[in-house]
């Protein structure tokens, strides 16, 4: 996947009934995200978050969380938290290898669609 698509008060039903009459027209390599309102939107993308996002993009290979909390100064908790709030919307996916817990990106761009 290369983007998350995250729609502020967009009505599921008819883009699912739109991708389901017009397959061609299905954005591959997209997830989207349904909000409510714009605190859906700062709920998932806080300032942490956006910063854990990009953290795990700029390294070469799936960071490891106890690497980012050196990086970052935060707590292995308030990381671990925030991962896990990304991963639930599919931007990250987060793989346990022995003891250390790895964020492998989904994502490379987001964007809001309002309406």
């Amino acid at each position: 996947m290369n983007k998350l698509i995250i729609k502020v008060g967009g009505n599921i039903k008819a883009d699912l009934r739109e991708a389901w009459e017009h397959p061609s027209k299905e954005l591959l390599g997209t997830h989207t995200v349904y909000v409510k309102d714009t605190n859906g939107v700062r709920k998932l993308l806080s300032p942490e978050r956006i910063h854990l996002l990009k953290q795990s993009l700029e390294y070469s290979s799936s960071p490891c969380v106890s690497d980012l909390v050196k990086k970052t100064g935060r707590k292995q908790e308030a990381i671990s938290r925030d991962a896990s709030v990304l991963e639930m919307y599919g931007a990250i996916k987060k793989v346990k290898k022995g003891r250390n817990v790895y964020l492998e990106p989904k994502i490379k761009s987001i964007e809001i669609i309002f309406g």
